[in-house]
This record gives C-alpha cells, structure tokens and sequence, in this order.
C-alpha cells in the first residue's frame, strides 16, 4: 500500500514533500500510519488520505493473491539487523515469547481472503479509531487532546505551540 499511497498523495496530488504510509503491531494491536508533510490545509489531507486508502483498499481486494505473495516476502526476512533484534526484544520484553510468530502468520496467509482483509481494513481504517495530529508550529493555540470519551478511543488533536509543553501536559 505504501508505494500507491506515496505516489497518489506525493506525485500525483503534490501534498507534502514527506508522505509515507505503513502498518506495524505493537503486541497484539495493529497501526497504520499515514504521514504527510507539507503545507496543505490539514482538512484537505485527511480528506484526500480518506479517498486514498479507499482506492488502494480496492487494489489490494482486486490482486489478493500479488498482496499476500508481498507479505508473506516481507514476513520471511528481516530488512535489517535492527529490525530483527527489535522483532526479538518485542516478544521478550512482552513477556509473551513468541519467537515462531512470522512463521505462523505466513502460514496463517493461506487462509486469508479477500473478504477477510476487507473486513480488517475496513475496521482498522474507522474514522472512530483514527488519531490524526496537526503539527502547527507558528499557531498561537493549543488545544488538548482527548484520550478517550464514551468509548470513542481518540479525538482528533491539533498541537501548536508550545509543542513541549503540551507533551509534559499529556504525559503527565
């Protein structure tokens, strides 16, 4: 999904000269960011990343087979050192040692459909479960962010500055 969205979003639309977008778990909770820099108004780029992920969502449906034949690479082989000793320390410090994790979930692809990664994108990608964060470093306001309300896991947040001061805020 990554070189899609980069090319729409960077390319094509010209958003931001930073644009990427990954996916990455952290024990059993999954993540997918999308990053755009750049000085298009915040309101337009989610908007665009919105329809973005749409069209790629429909991508990945149409080539199941060429999406899952590109996990299941990626699932085999560590890009780096790095990332295999972070992969490792993940399921130490978790206590959960689960160190055949890759292995399971390359065989678990087999059983994947199109149906399934449907049904995961489309909960992954809720406008419910979205966190999207504004970096405005010349604005004159702060406005703090809501970690939870009603069962609703994040609201949207706009950071200004003092970008410091607003982090000590929310980490205290």
């Amino acid at each position: 999904m990554r070189p899609r969205l980069y090319d729409e979003l960077r390319t094509q639309q010209s958003l931001g000269y930073i644009v990427d977008a990954f996916a990455s778990s952290h024990l059993d909770v999954v993540e997918f960011k999308v990053v755009v820099q750049g000085q298009t108004d915040p309101a337009t780029v989610v908007e665009r990343i919105d329809a973005s992920l749409a069209n790629a969502k429909g991508h990945m449906a149409e080539d199941l087979d060429g999406y899952i034949t590109s996990v299941r690479t990626a699932l085999k082989t560590d890009v780096s050192m790095e990332n295999e000793a972070r992969r490792l320390w993940g399921e130490v410090h978790s206590s959960q040692g689960c160190f055949s994790r890759r292995a399971d979930e390359v065989v678990a692809l087999d059983k994947v459909t199109a149906e399934d990664l449907e049904k995961a994108l489309d909960d992954l990608l809720k406008p419910e479960r979205r966190v999207v964060i504004e970096l405005a470093p010349g604005a004159p306001t702060v406005t703090e962010p809501s970690m939870g309300v009603n069962g609703t896991l994040f609201a949207a947040v706009q950071c200004s500055a003092p970008l410091l001061s607003l982090a000590r805020r929310v980490l205290n």
